[in-house]
């Protein structure tokens, strides 16, 4: 397929798991796309928004005449919609409408290859085999379970084991599925673009390994390091009792969780392993596949909707997924607004923030001592560059007089991280606002910012009034306590 003469390719589902990390995988090939979605703001909360290549398009996927004017000059379409619905019972109504509509679109457009992605556990009429009555070559990835902060099984998977040091399971904890990492998905799907013969084909894919649930969550608590978790098996399955358990334990709505545990009543196992010659590429095992989704805990929280860094991996949560991803996040924000410029209190920023000059001395440092035993008390050295290690902190990001974030290096329950931001106002004043990130690992670290409370509040109030201080600038507001945006998945 050539880059320059085909036409945008059409993504429908851009704004789902799999369909918005796919869009900056075909962007870095170098082809234009055209992303579908009902509602703009979900389209313009994307990383790849405003990206030269990338054609917002809003559209109801139901409505043949509406999909119309979005198939018109592809030459291929990703149908990414998931197959089934809030019901849970089985093929999704919806999935199946918007698969006729894609088709009468097609037809009237000249579309000539879809790209569609199933499950293993696919019905006969499930959309993507609705999508074989029209003219257009369509090619069916069907998968298992994916591997990735933010798609529903791994967040199901990760909730249970953060949250419960026991649990009382049932059988399909057992059944033997074959997981794929969110990177190996989204290079077979690319790869397809670049791979005429797998036109009008069906494939299965799937990792390395095949694995029980339960196997996991063991992997999972080895690479979050968790205490040990007792599982007991209770010999029924049971798809509609556990998705009401899950959604009791877990934020992940119910609907999802009831696809999941129904998949699992049979082994989720990719009998076919034909694309691995076709798409050749170095598939990762559960536990790469997990390490990754878990490295990113509190960093991809600062990377805001629009970008303006690099992309943040596709294993990551990614702004604008659904609010229950990336695990439970706790977030602490205040602002301080003082009469000067942001050069005037950027070294006194420095010195409270990085070097631990604050109100309260050293009393995170002496409630979980750095490494080695030793306190977080001033630090040898000056301004710290990006990537430099204090005795309680790394500096992850520098930008002065603007921005500067610290990971915290102490004996935690979680990684916590610190964000700074100084914002030129009018009449000569600067706010700085103070974002506090916590991931806690189990429950002993959510018992941690929990038993927090007003010392929390008084701690970092009085961080943001030493800088104050330091700087010798009067303070016009604050310090105050600032929601969380709306939407957010973070908890205060």
């Amino acid at each position: 397929m050539s880059k320059n003469h085909s036409g945008p390719v059409l993504v429908i589902g851009a704004t789902g798991y799999v369909g918005a990390r796919l869009i900056p995988r075909l962007l870095s090939a170098g082809y234009p796309v055209r992303a579908v979605s009902r509602s703009l703001d979900r389209l313009k909360r994307r990383p790849w928004a405003e990206h030269p290549r990338v054609d917002l398009v809003v559209a109801n996927v139901l409505e043949p005449d509406a999909l119309a004017g979005a198939v018109k000059d592809c030459r291929t379409a990703y149908f990414l919609l998931p197959a089934l619905g809030p019901g849970g019972n089985g093929p999704s109504a919806q999935g199946q409408r918007a698969a006729r509509a894609l088709i009468e679109a097609a037809e009237a457009a000249g579309l000539e290859r879809i790209i569609a992605l199933s499950g293993l556990d696919d019905y006969p009429r499930s959309p993507a085999v609705v999508l074989r009555g029209g003219r257009a070559a369509v090619t069916v990835l069907r998968t298992a379970m994916i591997l990735g902060s933010g798609s529903s099984a791994f967040e199901i998977l990760r909730y249970l084991v953060d949250r419960l040091p026991l649990m009382l399971a049932p059988s399909w904890v057992e059944t033997p599925a074959q997981p794929i990492a969110i990177g190996n998905l989204l290079h077979y799907l690319a790869g397809c673009l670049e791979a005429p013969e797998t036109a009008g084909q069906t494939f299965e894919v799937g990792g390395p390994e095949v694995v029980s649930c339960r196997q996991l969550m063991e992997v999972y608590r080895q690479e979050a390091r968790l205490a040990r978790r007792h599982i007991l098996t209770v010999p029924l399955c049971a798809p509609a009792l556990s998705s009401h358990w899950i959604s009791l334990t877990t934020p992940v709505p119910r609907h999802l969780a009831r696809s999941l545990t129904a998949a699992l009543s049979r082994p989720l196992v990719a009998a076919d392993a034909r694309i691995r010659e076709i798409i050749r590429q170095d598939l990762l095992d559960c536990r790469q596949a997990i390490r990754l989704a878990l490295a990113g805990a509190c960093q991809e929280r600062l990377q805001g909707p629009g970008g303006g860094g690099p992309m943040p991996p596709p294993e990551w949560s990614l702004p604008g997924d659904a609010p229950w991803s990336g695990g439970t996040m706790y977030e602490d924000r205040r602002r301080l607004v003082l009469r000067a410029t942001a050069e005037e209190i950027w070294q006194s920023l420095i010195g409270v923030a990085w070097r631990n000059r604050w109100g309260l001395r050293d009393w995170l440092g002496r409630s979980a001592a750095a490494p080695g035993g030793r306190g977080c008390g001033a630090l040898a050295g000056d301004e710290p560059g990006a990537g430099h290690d204090g005795r309680c902190w790394r500096a992850a990001s520098v930008e002065p007089p603007e921005r500067l974030v610290l990971v915290s290096q102490m004996r935690l329950p979680g990684q916590m991280i610190l964000e700074f931001r100084l914002r030129g106002l009018a009449d000569h004043l600067t706010e700085i606002e103070q974002k506090s990130l916590f991931a806690p690992a189990g429950l002993p670290g959510i018992l941690y910012w929990s038993s927090l409370g007003p010392v929390r509040a008084l701690m970092f109030n009085s961080m943001l009034v030493g800088m104050a201080r330091a700087a010798g600038k009067q303070i016009e507001l604050g310090p105050q306590a600032v929601h969380a945006p709306s939407g957010s998945a973070l908890l205060s």
